[in-house]
């Protein structure tokens, strides 16, 4: 499941362990050319015209730091371009397939 992924993407990136009930998700489809070029490092060309975007939101209880673990995929073949990490809405990691 893709919220195992955002998991370990915390986990790995930040060190911070979380479970699934710690998250909330929201997706989304969008344009190509909605997405911020700050936060979406690919080349945009290789998107396609409508992209679906999968965030996953961890807010720490302690400092309340939010982060958001992001998938950018085909709105209609599921295939992953890319996926990051922001924290406190600044891109922290990103990996793009």
């Amino acid at each position: 499941m893709i919220v195992d992924d955002a998991i370990m993407i915390l986990k790995d990136q930040v060190e911070i362990n979380t479970n699934e009930t710690d998250w909330s998700l929201e997706s989304v489809t969008a344009g190509r050319e909605e997405l911020d070029p700050a936060i979406i490092c690919t080349k945009k060309g290789r998107l396609p015209k409508l992209v679906m975007t999968h965030l996953f939101l961890y807010i720490e209880p302690d400092t309340g730091t939010d982060y958001v673990v992001f998938f950018i995929m085909d709105a209609t073949s599921s295939r992953e371009y890319v996926r990051g990490l922001l924290i406190k809405g600044q891109l922290f990691w990103t990996l793009e397939a």
